[in-house]
């Protein structure tokens, strides 16, 4: 449908794919005419025939550099549960610093959205990879639930064997790709736990700063039946600290709200693996830095 804020595109007119243009980006709560852009896309995303050998694959290109985090625009904002037909095998995602694509009706419509079905092997359009600054593999997580938070996956990794390379400069970006070892059997729904993983593995490569100690250390120990010590040991830890110190978390409202440098990822992969093994979750992953492919 095309109107003069925006265009969306269904599968039956780009081959099992949607397209989207919108003179806004889509925020996480829209209004107006921005609440029919978001269920415009539900609606077609909903139509796109999922099939065994492929994924989701979803992008946000606009020339615009500004904060955002992508996983949240291309996914929070419509709402997960349009996507979890395609996403049986994994998803990915990517953000695009360029001009979108035009069509008629477009003009003036900087940010632009594609969602479609790529391999499980394919690469992302826009970055190449670069060098790696931490892997991991086994590492024991709690199920993956939609209510799952930021903390229980940081926590499970700060314990374990998270390798990282030392002496590198913090990249401008990054990307990853994550893969769950789920027990047999288990059923999850990726996209509903996608910021949650992505917030806390990404807060695993950042040392915090030790602003408001008094406060977040112990709300975060009570989360995770730890030791106040141990937690703001784990916190302060600079070793694994590939994307810098920052100010890592505050208090918000009675409990925490993390403050990854979750905007600067990218790029990422996340596929689902069936581990045949019973009532075991477990992460393997890489963390690495990217340049533009210049597409």
């Amino acid at each position: 449908m095309t109107n003069s804020r925006y265009v969306v595109k269904s599968p039956k007119d780009v081959d099992n794919s949607v397209e989207v243009w919108s003179s806004v980006r889509l925020p996480f709560e829209p209004k107006g005419w921005l609440l029919d852009l978001r269920n415009e896309i539900r609606s077609a995303v909903k139509k796109v025939q999922g099939t065994d050998d492929a994924m989701l694959h979803a992008q946000y290109v606009s020339a615009q550099e500004d904060f955002c985090d992508v996983e949240n625009v291309l996914l929070y904002n419509v709402g997960p549960a349009a996507f979890n037909h395609l996403c049986r095998q994994g998803l990915s995602f990517e953000r695009g610093f360029a001009e979108p694509p035009q069509v008629r009706g477009s003009v003036g419509m900087p940010h632009y959205h594609r969602y479609s079905l790529t391999g499980l092997t394919d690469k992302p359009q826009y970055w190449v990879k670069g060098d790696r600054l931490a892997e991991w593999a086994g590492i024991e997580c709690p199920p993956f639930r939609s209510d799952n938070k930021p903390h229980s996956f940081w926590y499970a990794m700060k314990q374990a064997a998270v390798n990282t390379i030392g002496e590198m400069d913090i990249p401008r970006y990054f990307g990853m790709e994550l893969t769950i070892n789920a027990p047999r059997n288990s059923h999850i729904n990726l996209p509903s736990v996608i910021k949650p993983l992505l917030d806390g593995v990404i807060c695993v490569l950042h040392a915090h700063d030790g602003t408001g100690n008094s406060v977040i250390v112990g709300r975060l120990a009570k989360h995770l039946g730890e030791n106040e010590s141990i937690v703001e040991e784990l916190l302060m830890d600079r070793r694994h600290a590939v994307l810098g110190t920052r100010h890592l978390l505050h208090p918000f409202r009675q409990g925490i709200q993390w403050n990854p440098a979750d905007d600067l990822c990218v790029t990422a992969k996340i596929l689902l693996n069936d581990s045949m093994e019973d009532g075991i979750w477990s992460l393997d992953g890489e963390i690495f830095a990217v340049t533009p492919s210049g597409k």
